[in-house]
């Protein structure tokens, strides 16, 4: 169950209900106090920032099961690609974060690809190809799907 989001911090004028919900999540102390956190913050009234902040939180330090990471990153690359840009900048001036765009991404097809479902991971792949160029990964993020699938089926010959 979640409560009313709290209200923003004083000396914070621009943080919005979700952004100040998401201040608990830090300074929870459990796992369900943390996911309460969560919940609220994901309720509250937000920007596409805070969104996208809360469910990087959600992916990387919640105890969440597999299927759990899985749906968060989902959730994620949905909100990012609606508005790549709005994403990952701050409404408050703050500096464009060229990591922060990918990362679901990434941890997603990490996922699949450790896991064997190269179909999936070569959906992720396309899905990533679509943020603009300056917000995708900046290093080799290792071989694409796509091209692991090509070399099984020429194994299969």
């Amino acid at each position: 169950m979640s409560g009313p989001a709290p209200a923003p911090s004083p000396y914070l004028e621009w943080q919005t209900p979700a952004g100040a919900a998401l201040e608990l999540f830090w300074q929870a102390e459990t796992s369900e106090a943390a996911q309460a956190a969560l919940d609220t913050a994901l309720a509250a009234m937000g920007t596409r920032h805070d969104y996208h902040r809360i469910l990087g939180e959600a992916r990387e330090r919640a105890q969440l099961p597999r299927a759990g990471i899985e749906l968060v990153c989902h959730l994620d690359i949905v909100l990012v690609l609606g508005d790549p840009v709005a994403a990952v900048t701050a409404p408050h001036g703050g500096a464009l974060r060229h990591d922060a765009a990918c990362a679901s991404f990434l941890r997603l097809l990490y996922l699949y690809k450790a896991e064997g479902f190269l179909v999936e991971a070569a959906t992720v792949e396309r899905q990533l190809d679509q943020l603009p160029r300056e917000l995708q990964p900046r290093y080799d993020w290792g071989e694409r799907a796509t091209a692991l699938m090509a070399a099984l089926e020429e194994l299969k010959g």
